[in-house]
């Protein structure tokens, strides 16, 4: 799924099974747009003058003749949009230097009155090598589309379901040709060079994430017409629950698509290169796009609860989602006559090339990590960004819950908002509802009173008690109805309550179990550990090197997301991040028990030391001012080269002439104090002196006096503290 893929001379021309591919998935779109979409499309196509057939009403008629022309300068947008877009992508891909076998020149594009019609196979290429292209055209149809939403909004739907509908194939998914931009990049690049290689790839993103939104949902065009064409579009439309239910499923399959896709360009761009800061490049670049998807997906799932439509057709839409996932993903189906393939674009097809990031995988979204990291970290030959490859996908896994916490949020605050907004609607309705019968029985009332004038008194007691038995109905309906408002509140107000409950209480935790889930899934691959441990040695050098507090998130929950570390590795990771960045109480937390394992293993080394090198720890440095023992430099944070170089000058052992320590003992030395020592802050080094000077040359001893003096007033005080 992941591998290159080789290239033979019965290869077919050029993206030709793809265009085969996408015909169909053109075919499927207006399958799914439905009566309303076609019903504009016909308008469109009925030429000046041709609308005569289609309306018996010669008012509207002459209404859609404006609309006509309307829909005929969207078109041409977007054919004009194409058009610029696949002469992009051919110029992109030659003007890299390795373009495929065949590649196409560019088509005349120059009259924009009469733009030309791009094939599958044109539509294939630019959604081969340039996806974002095809997407980012929706914000040119919006933006001419003004006033027709129903018709643009399909347009658009049929943009984003193309480019979901190619990718739900895992054969399109090419590092290669997603990646072509990156070819040729060396390994040591700079971080200039990669930034260039991205450049139209992090504009194209901003403008996606700028323009992608949650779809218009409703009977009735949104804007630009006034009341009569809206009744006469309706009228003439035959809307039906039925359409609604089908575009509200087919509207829920682009919004997880799309987070979906994104989520998988992400991964496979990262797979597409061997320049470990083009990683963290790609990352940044994809990070507006991410959060918008992962944010309209949260909006939209929260909608089914805020918008009264939805609302209205929730039990339908029900009945509608069970019977269409119960489908066949693929099914043979009859058509004009002749036998057909027929693929059904559901979510639970969707789901079968997911890279889900939930607390807990399922065994197909396993499985498509674990070919994922087999293919791209656990492979020698990817050795130099395996583990940057790694620690960017984690990040973003956080990030992404977060994102999702985020949203949980504003749901909730719109849950609240819509609570207050049924609220007073229902009490302008119980206002209505008490004025009538305020009025009915103000009527019998007069009724009475005039039957008293008339002395017609049995007359006017029965009114009187039609008037009383009005009031006391009045009042029941008008508390059932208080009592059912006041209800539904309640609900607004405990699903709000629930959502803040998970956003705020189990953010940090739901944020940690995403990232361990899929890692989880790499360290069943790695049967000895030896990957993890790799890993944590990274990390380490990450913390301790690293400027960037993009990945803060995810080191605070390192704990969370690593399975099976050991009590050394939890405290390197602690005591390294601790100097970087301020810990909460409940952050990083190593048991007492862990405590003691790590403390055992320090003494273990030292006892092992000195069976080897009696009396090793007592020895002395004399150096000028500096006088002090192996124990004490173990105390005082000397980065490793630089202790390295101390121990290469010769020392006092009691009662010995000074000498030099084994070179076996010193490396031994320099691994104990990386231990106690994970995040080493002295630096003894000069600046400047000819590096095959002796030690004692190279070294300032004026700064380590200082060090000692520090580590010395740190043990007093935590021992009297």
């Amino acid at each position: 799924m992941f591998g290159k893929k080789e290239k033979t001379e019965e290869s077919a021309p050029i993206l030709e099974r793809e265009g085969q591919f996408v015909a169909q998935l053109n075919k499927q779109a207006y399958d799914w747009l439905g009566s309303s979409y076609t019903y504009f499309d016909k308008i469109r196509n009925a030429g000046q003058g041709g609308l005569a057939g289609l309306f018996e009403d010669r008012n509207l008629e002459e209404l859609m003749e404006a609309t006509r022309s309307a829909l005929s300068i969207i078109t041409k947008t977007l054919k004009n949009g194409l058009a610029l877009a696949y002469n992009s992508v051919v110029d992109a891909v030659a003007n890299a230097g390795d373009a495929p076998e065949g590649w196409p020149d560019k088509i005349d594009s120059s009259d924009r009155a009469n733009p030309p019609q791009l094939s599958p196979e044109q539509d294939a290429l630019i959604m081969a090598f340039m996806p974002l292209k095809f997407l980012n055209l929706a914000k040119s149809v919006r933006d001419k589309g003004k006033g027709l939403d129903l018709y643009t909004e399909g347009l658009v739907k049929k943009l984003y379901f193309k480019v979901i509908g190619y990718y739900s194939d895992p054969a399109h998914w090419d590092p290669e040709r997603l990646g072509f931009n990156l070819a040729g990049l060396p390994e040591d690049a700079a971080l200039m060079d990669v930034n260039n290689k991205l450049s139209v790839m992090k504009s194209d993103l901003e403008l996606f994430a700028t323009a992608y939104q949650i779809f218009k949902f409703g009977r009735s065009p949104r804007t630009g017409a006034d009341a009569s064409t809206k009744n006469a579009l309706e009228n003439a439309m035959e809307i039906t629950d039925e359409d609604i239910v089908r575009d509200l499923y087919f509207q829920h399959f682009i919004v997880m698509g799309m987070e979906q896709f994104m989520f998988r360009y992400f991964l496979t761009l990262l797979a597409a290169t061997s320049n470990p800061r083009a990683l963290r490049a790609i990352t940044a670049v994809f990070e507006p796009a991410l959060a918008k998807v992962t944010e309209v997906r949260v909006q939209f799932q929260g909608s089914f609860m805020t918008e009264r439509e939805k609302v209205r057709v929730r039990q339908p839409f029900q009945a509608f989602v069970k019977e269409f996932e119960s489908r066949p993903v693929v099914e043979q189906i009859e058509e004009k006559g002749r036998t057909v393939r027929h693929i059904n674009y559901s979510l639970r097809l969707l789901d079968a090339t997911t890279f889900g990031h939930a607390a807990k995988l399922s065994e197909r979204h396993a499985k498509n990590w674990a070919g994922y990291f087999e293919a791209h970290v656990l492979d020698s030959a990817q050795n130099e960004v395996s583990k940057p490859l790694v620690l960017e996908v984690l990040n973003t896994l956080v990030q992404s819950a977060k994102l999702e916490n985020d949203g949980r949020l504003k749901v909730a605050e719109s849950l609240r908002a819509f609570g207050d907004d049924q609220e007073r609607l229902g009490m302008r309705q119980v206002s209505l509802k008490k004025k009538k019968y305020d009025d009915a029985k103000r009527k019998k009332m007069a009724q009475s009173r005039k039957f008293k004038v008339l002395e017609q008194f049995d007359v006017a007691k029965t009114v009187q008690e039609e008037a009383e038995a009005l009031e006391q109905e009045g009042q029941k309906q008008i508390e059932a109805m208080e009592q059912s408002l006041a209800k539904r509140k309640e609900a607004y107000v405990q699903r709000a309550q629930l959502l803040e409950e998970q956003a705020q209480s189990g953010g940090t935790e739901s944020s940690a179990q995403s990232a361990g889930a899929v890692f989880q899934v790499l360290a069943g691959l790695d049967g000895d550990n030896s990957f993890q441990n790799d890993f944590v040695g990274y990390l380490l050098t990450q913390i301790r090197e690293g400027s960037d507090t993009g990945s803060n998130d995810l080191y605070r929950q390192l704990f969370a997301v690593l399975p099976n570390l050991y009590p050394t590795q939890k405290i390197m990771l602690r005591k390294a991040l601790e100097s970087k960045i301020e810990l909460a109480d409940d952050e990083m937390l190593v048991s007492d028990e862990e405590m003691r394992a790590y403390q055992e293993q320090i003494v273990t080394r030292k006892t092992d030391l000195t069976a080897e090198a009696p009396g090793v720890f007592q020895q002395k440095l004399n150096q000028g001012q500096v006088r002090a023992d192996v124990e004490n430099l173990l105390g005082a944070a000397i980065m490793n080269p630089s202790l390295q170089l101390l121990l290469q000058i010769p020392l006092n052992a009691p009662n010995k002439p000074a000498a030099k320590l084994p070179g076996p003992v010193v490396q031994k030395l320099v691994q104990l104090n990386a231990l106690i020592n994970p995040f080493p802050e002295v630096d003894l080094i000069l600046p400047n002196v000819d590096g095959t000077a002796p030690p004692a040359k190279r070294l300032n001893f004026n700064r380590l006096s200082k060090a000692l003096d520090d580590a010395a007033r740190a043990a007093a005080q935590a021992e009297a503290g």
